[in-house]
């Protein structure tokens, strides 16, 4: 809580506390201490889409995760986002998130996916070797394929 009370910027707070405002966004019940109350929600939400970055053209991002699906729900062919995923534009730093028997999810993000990507924020600090880039709510996920442990996506804005 003091983290929250100290840091000032909207996306550091979020990456701070992702989870429950994930959660949260897909409609699971959190516990009453969050600090995503409905006000900061609301004020997040607002600040994310003021500076969200849509993709001007194709782009690839990648996910490491211990689990088949990169997002919340159960894999399937077709799905949405609810939540903000993270990503990154590294390869490498997506298979030290996938750890040895985890999955790669290599995301083909088409023109018009809002993201925004953290490069600006992290400059100088550790944590920018990460080169992460947050993956907006509401793209359509299309799986194309997989191979050994990478699972390729097709993304595209829900709108």
């Amino acid at each position: 809580m003091e983290y929250w009370k100290d840091e000032p910027n909207w996306v550091k707070r979020f990456m701070h506390g992702s989870f429950e405002l994930n959660a949260s966004l897909c409609g699971a019940s959190v516990v009453k201490d969050t600090i995503w109350t409905k006000l900061a929600i609301r004020q997040f939400l607002k600040h994310m889409n003021n500076i969200q970055q849509p993709t001007k053209k194709q782009i690839t991002l990648y996910r490491g995760s211990r689990v088949l699906s990169p997002t919340m729900a159960a894999p399937c062919f077709d799905m949405s986002n609810c939540q903000f995923m993270s990503a990154t534009k590294a390869h490498s730093i997506a298979k030290e998130f996938a750890g040895k028997d985890g999955f790669v999810h290599v995301f083909k993000c088409y023109k018009g996916v809002a993201v925004y990507d953290l490069e600006e924020i992290y400059k100088g600090e550790p944590v920018a070797r990460e080169k992460e880039v947050i993956i907006y709510p509401g793209c359509h996920l299309h799986f194309t394929k997989k191979v050994g442990n990478k699972v390729y996506w097709d993304l595209t804005s829900g709108v």
